[in-house]
């Protein structure tokens, strides 16, 4: 009667978890459908002409250059391959609206994209076409009318003013659901590890960036005020969808760590087993919710590219190819090494190259250095299970390690909050957590203590010495 009685009591959460996965697909189908209306409707509707004139500007100013050196120094650094081959895209003209919409492609050699667009932008004759058919490239749906109405300068500023928009929101939810030590620490890192303040000057990026963000701090205030498992795995799976939608393939880990992580953090973490396999068990749903409308938006684009591409099999051979390079895949013999943890390791490495790696240095040694002083108000369990989501990028970077380490120039930015997420963990972990700027300060008095020191020292020695002499 027990098992039958046990049994029973989980039916009704079966059914609520099978209810919820249903909704979530139904959810990614349909957005299948509104995805290409919507690329149909907005490039049958884009004044080409008036895009590629605004892009020939551009290339006269200076806001982009061909050799990918632009000429004023606030719009270099951006990564000008898939700018361009997203302007490319964006300027891809010639066939129906269908084709334009479902089999986007660039009509020049790929190995000069900038130099490429300057060709697409003055309308040449197309010498041969590349089939970019394995994406969605809904960012046209921001880049195709923005580029008509608008200079690319303006686009860049516009994009700016959109990331700052989503930083600022998902702050302000992040605040409210981890506090506020944990959430300016989260930033601090997160920004200081990564070139998000200067991704206004590709695009393609920008707009990747922006779903990330924004999508994680909607993703936040509807948790705090509906935190049950059918709402979350519903719209992580929506989040994961438009995220491949828009994407360049640039940063996806990132999304679903910062979602599975509010899952984690928000609320009180109670030091039993029962409670803590529950949050994990549920922001796993909500990481595989979000890979799960990921990767069936993937499925859509590749079905309907090879149903509707004047040659079925070149597409099926071109996907499979793709996902085969991507993964372990080399362009040539020995360019890569595929070591466990090679790709991982490389991605630290990157996040640590940058100036902001001393502000995290900083920030380390003022929270080891709390630590050390007050070892037993730190949690070490609650600081594993809320830093778990890590294992999230490192699976990633593992399975596409030759994306990984091909563009690890970008590739880099998950691994960022993911350190930036152990960053918050630790400090959610100490009982009663200081203040930033009161982990610092302290810091930075022990520092002078210690200098002071010596002089003290060597001040006292001298007196003494003058002491015995009279």
């Amino acid at each position: 009667m027990t098992g039958a009685a046990s049994a029973t009591a989980r039916q009704p959460w079966l059914r609520s978890l099978c209810l919820s996965a249903l909704l979530a697909i139904g959810a990614v189908l349909l957005l299948q459908v509104i995805y290409a209306a919507a690329l149909i409707g907005v490039g049958a509707h884009t004044d080409l002409a008036a895009a590629r004139a605004h892009i020939r500007e551009a290339f006269a100013d200076g806001v982009i250059a061909w050799d990918r050196d632009p000429r004023w120094f606030f719009n270099r650094g951006g990564h000008d391959f898939t700018e361009c081959q997203a302007w490319n895209i964006t300027l891809d003209d010639g066939r129906s609206a269908a084709d334009i919409a479902f089999l986007p492609g660039l009509h020049f050699d790929t190995e000069g994209p900038c130099e490429s667009l300057t060709k697409t932008a003055a309308a040449l004759p197309s010498t041969k076409f590349w089939s970019y058919q394995r994406y969605w490239h809904g960012y046209r749906l921001y880049t195709w009318p923005m580029i008509q109405w608008f200079s690319l300068q303006t686009v860049r500023i516009v994009n700016a003013l959109l990331i700052l928009g989503a930083l600022i929101w998902l702050y302000r939810e992040f605040r409210a659901a981890i506090g506020h030590v944990a959430a300016p620490v989260f930033f601090l890192v997160l920004m200081s590890l990564s070139d998000i303040w200067r991704l206004w000057v590709n695009t393609p990026h920008a707009v990747a960036m922006v779903v990330i963000l924004a999508g994680a701090a909607l993703f936040a205030g509807v948790y705090r005020r509906w935190p049950d498992s059918r709402s979350a795995i519903l719209l992580a799976a929506v989040l994961g969808s438009v995220f491949n939608f828009v994407d360049f393939l640039s940063t996806p880990p990132m999304a679903p760590l910062l979602l599975a992580f509010i899952v984690l953090a928000w609320g009180e973490v109670r030091d039993t087993s029962a409670n803590i396999a529950r949050r994990l068990f549920r922001a796993a749903l909500v990481a595989a919710s979000w890979f799960g409308g990921y990767a069936l938006t993937w499925l859509a684009k590749w079905v309907l590219a090879i149903l509707i591409s004047p040659d079925s099999h070149a597409a099926l051979a071109d996907i499979l190819g793709q996902i085969e390079l991507r993964t372990y895949g080399e362009d040539s013999p020995g360019d890569l090494s595929f070591m466990p943890l090679l790709p991982t390791t490389l991605m630290i490495i990157q996040c640590f190259i940058s100036v902001g790696s001393i502000t995290v240095a900083i920030l380390f040694a003022a929270i080891v250095r709390h630590l050390l002083r007050n070892w037993s108000d730190f949690d070490w369990r609650k600081f594993f299970v809320l830093a778990a989501p890590v294992l999230i990028t490192t699976l990633w970077f593992e399975v596409l390690s030759n994306h990984t380490q091909t563009h690890s120039h970008f590739t880099y930015r998950s691994q960022a909050a993911a350190i930036a997420v152990v960053f918050a963990a630790a400090v959610l972990s100490i009982k009663a957590p200081p203040g930033l700027a009161q982990l610092v300060g302290d810091l930075w008095h022990d520092l002078r203590r210690v200098r002071a020191r010596p002089r003290a020292d060597a001040a006292a020695s001298g007196s003494g010495g003058r002491g015995r002499t009279s």
